[in-house]
């Protein structure tokens, strides 16, 4: 087993590598550039009367289409606390994109290594390696968004805080996704196309499930979204959203057990499929 300091140590190392990639930065800055132009166009939205998304086309796109899948709701709660909320969701994707992406080289990486022998410390480190990236990504932009708010005299809100949860446990589900992912397909091409079209499948369902849609589509939909919904992080991260437009404190903490238990349950699920491929390998040779 293991010394913890070892672990420790490892960790550090991998993060420090990380954090002086100019991809990690590129992809701050792209982040951090789209949630600058967004909280721009909201403060021209602003008149008189408050928030208006019809006083420039670029909020008023986005109102009319989003209002189209989501309903006119849904858009009012995700603005009645500011832009704060709408600009860390759009934040947080490239972020998420570059995170996939290199956790999937990084796993690659320590699996051809090891020669696809993998110690359980060697994939907790990678798995505490991607766990602490993940918050200290979103304590930056977190940082950002405060100072945001500060000079522009707007209010994260109570909405921007759950969102901020959420997206860190959506953050490492995806994350846990890859791993799992990898182990089963053994190949980073082929690993990349399953990821990118789990990805897009997870988003659909959630995107559906929100849209004002009835009739028998619907309920084929709500039939078998009634299987998936738990395991989407998607799904999650709309469910804490919506219930923090209530404030259903229960129904976050509901949530947030059901994440955390998805990225127990795929972690040690891609941790067995590893001993039963190098069982495998052994009892071959």
């Amino acid at each position: 087993m293991a010394d913890p300091a070892v672990i420790i140590t490892s960790v550090k190392k991998q993060i420090l590598k990380i954090m002086i990639s100019p991809a990690y930065y590129f992809t701050l800055f792209f982040s951090l550039l789209l949630s600058v132009l967004i909280i721009h166009f909201f403060l021209l939205a602003i008149g008189p009367a408050g928030f208006n998304a019809q006083a420039n086309i670029f909020f008023n796109t986005i109102d009319s289409s989003l209002s189209f899948i989501f309903g006119h709701t849904f858009m009012t709660h995700l603005f009645a606390e500011g832009p704060f909320a709408f600009v860390l969701i759009v934040a947080v994707f490239p972020v998420l994109i570059f995170l996939i992406i290199d956790s999937l080289t990084q796993f690659d990486l320590m699996y051809l290594r090891s020669g696809k022998k993998v110690e359980f410390y060697d994939f907790i480190i990678l798995v505490l390696n991607y766990f602490l990236l993940s918050l200290l990504t979103l304590g930056i932009l977190y940082g950002f968004f405060l100072l945001a708010s500060v000079l522009t005299n707007l209010v994260l809100g109570y909405i921007f805080y759950v969102e901020l949860l959420s997206a860190f446990l959506a953050f490492i589900s995806f994350i846990s996704y890859v791993f799992l992912i990898y182990i089963l397909c053994q190949s980073k091409k082929k690993c990349i196309f399953i990821t990118i079209f789990v990805l897009m499948f997870f988003l659909v369902f959630a995107i559906i499930d929100f849209m004002l849609i009835d009739g028998i589509f619907k309920s084929i939909f709500n039939l078998i979204n009634s299987i998936f919904q738990w395991l989407n992080p998607i799904n999650y991260f709309c469910q804490f959203i919506t219930s923090s437009y209530y404030d259903h404190s229960v129904s976050q903490v509901v949530y947030f057990v059901l994440s955390m238990v998805l990225i127990v349950f795929v972690n040690l699920l891609t941790f067995f499929v590893i001993n039963m491929n190098q069982k495998r390998k052994l009892n071959e040779n």
